[in-house]
């Protein structure tokens, strides 16, 4: 079931696309309807176009599969006739830009970015105020996402992501390293706040400026070492402990079947080591069938505008090279969130992103150089391809 529509421009008109031989494509073979106005629409599904009453069609369950829209530049929209919110579950496929606005081709889709949408207005609108460690927030315990990595890879488009920060960043972690000041040479400032003199300071840490102590990549490569530092507070080279990288592709490959595929960030004996407590991949299990790879991540705490966005990139980055090294196919994603949260002086800016369309996501494509040799995997052996995305939302970071 299709529907067609136009909305904006100075004074609305519905369903007067521009290009009227297209229309005719769309339209040829296909009875057109008002939704309003025909009756029962379970016994209307095959070969309809709907033109009118489409509210009642698109919040018919699984009614309209695919959405023809075009939106013409103005300020007016008439929510009575066409309103954006009805598009919820709907992705932006194909986006033609002319000269009076726009051809959008929209269709329904199910493990898709309105997950993360869904729970930023769930927290809006439902989330409980608490005091944090940092400031107000609003609060939901227990979310899940799960993410088909074979419908596209899911970075996010309701805003620019910052694809090179988060491939350094999850390089950064797959080797292990702790000292952050290598992705601050290289213009990726993401840590720079909880890594900064006074932050550490307050963590009574003896560590230098850019140094987060045992955490994430060094608990992954290196669980249960020593963490050593000299007399500047810089770390030294790690050795010993258990690779658990190393261990779960050793697993994958040789006991596929294996319920123990699993690592973990979360050491209880050198967690106050850090300057944080680790916030995302407590607990990361993989799961094989067949061909395919899929993976579970807990995350204990999330900041849904800023982290979510970068943890769903980057816990894909990690079953895509894991899957890459062993030969198989990434497929299921599936995060559970504990404590997810909304800083309150973030609230504007997520109104601002559920208010967007998302667009289908884009490609992630990996260079078959990529090995378990992991100190020579670099940011240009990972390539992202038809990234349509909004413009970036600007938030402060809350230390």
């Amino acid at each position: 079931m299709d529907l067609i529509a136009t909305i904006g421009g100075d004074s609305l008109q519905l369903n007067i696309i521009e290009d009227i031989q297209h229309f005719h494509t769309v339209t040829e073979g296909k009875t057109c309807i008002n939704a309003d106005t025909c009756g029962d629409l379970d016994t209307k599904r095959d070969n309809i176009i709907v033109t009118r009453g489409f509210e009642k069609a698109l919040k018919t369950s699984g009614y309209v599969k695919r959405v023809y829209l075009t939106v013409v530049n103005g300020n007016h929209i008439d929510e009575s006739h066409f309103n954006p919110a009805w598009l919820k579950g709907f992705v932006i496929v194909d986006n033609q830009e002319t000269e009076w606005g726009c051809f959008q081709i929209l269709e329904r889709r199910t493990n898709s970015e309105w997950q993360y949408l869904n729970l930023l207005e769930n927290l809006i609108f439902q989330g409980k105020e608490r005091e944090g460690r940092n400031g107000t927030v609003l609060s939901l315990f227990t979310n899940h996402f799960t993410f088909d990595l074979r419908e596209g890879f899911p970075l996010l488009t309701t805003k620019r992501m910052f694809t090179r920060g988060i491939i350094e960043e999850f390089l950064f972690f797959l080797r292990g390293d702790t000292n952050t000041t290598s992705l601050s040479e290289k213009k990726i400032r993401i840590w720079e706040g909880n890594t900064s003199e006074e932050f550490i300071k307050s963590r009574n840490l003896p560590y230098i400026k850019g140094v987060m102590g045992p955490m994430y990549g060094y608990q992954w490569r290196y669980f249960g070492a020593k963490y050593e530092i000299d007399e500047y507070g810089v770390p030294s080279k790690p050795s010993g402990g258990v690779d658990q990288l190393k261990n779960i592709i050793d697993m994958i490959n040789t006991n596929p079947g294996s319920r123990r595929i699993m690592m973990t960030v979360y050491n209880p004996i050198q967690v106050d080591e850090g300057v944080l407590y680790p916030c995302h991949s407590i607990i990361i299990q993989f799961y094989v069938e067949g061909e395919y790879l899929d993976m579970f991540c807990y995350n204990r705490s999330q900041d849904t505008l800023l982290g979510v966005p970068y943890n769903i990139a980057s816990s894909s980055l990690l079953l895509s090279v894991v899957a890459k090294i062993t030969n198989k196919i990434p497929r299921f994603l599936n995060m559970t969130m504990g404590d997810t949260h909304l800083y309150m002086s973030h609230s504007e800016q997520a109104k601002e992103q559920i208010s967007r369309i998302p667009y289908s996501f884009p490609t992630l494509t990996l260079s078959d150089s990529i090995s378990m040799d992991i100190h020579s995997i670099t940011v240009n052996d990972f390539v992202i391809s038809e990234y349509s995305h909004y413009s970036s939302i600007k938030a402060d970071m809350v230390i």
